[in-house]
């Protein structure tokens, strides 16, 4: 009897276990023509897989190392969600929405308190016209607390922004 109740939640689904996401770490390529582009990861051994799903902040990580979660498929990998793990030299950067406090920028980078940047001039002027993009800053933490800016990169420009230009293959 317990063995025919055992068997029955198998099947109903309440004793399936959770599934979890695949994943895959590699390199970001993108080729083809700005018509048609393929975006893959090249992953250890030199495979490039394939990938799908929402890849418009993943296309503007080209040659930059992340780790894909979703899942794979016959084509190649259903991605869901990313994270950066080194921008090159073992660089990894903090991803989160450019804020403006006064005259002054900070990195949102969740439920914590903003981290202020501390920028060049130029950087700074770039960044002003940013304000609200998602974007992704590696630095060096300074005693007054600030962020100084060593890289930066934009993954989803501000709501309202038009779209960057399709990256070229020259």
């Amino acid at each position: 009897m317990v063995t025919a109740l055992l068997i029955a939640a198998a099947l109903c689904g309440d004793a399936a276990p959770a599934t979890e996401a695949d994943s895959l770490t590699g390199k970001v390529r993108i080729a083809g023509s700005s018509f048609r582009q393929v975006v893959s990861l090249l992953v250890k051994g030199g495979e490039a897989v394939k990938l799908s799903g929402d890849l418009d902040e993943i296309m503007r990580l080209q040659s930059i190392e992340i780790e894909v979660l979703g899942k794979k498929t016959d084509q190649g990998f259903d991605v869901a969600s990313y994270r950066i793990l080194d921008i090159g030299g073992g660089a990894r950067p903090v991803v989160g929405r450019l804020v403006q406090i006064g005259d002054d920028l900070a990195l949102r980078d969740g439920d914590g308190s903003d981290i202020p940047l501390s920028l060049p001039p130029r950087a700074k002027a770039r960044l002003l016209k940013k304000v609200g993009a998602k974007v992704w800053i590696h630095g060096k933490k300074l005693l007054t607390g600030q962020l100084k800016v060593l890289r930066y990169g934009v993954l989803r420009d501000p709501a309202g922004a038009a779209p960057p230009p399709p990256p070229t293959n020259e």
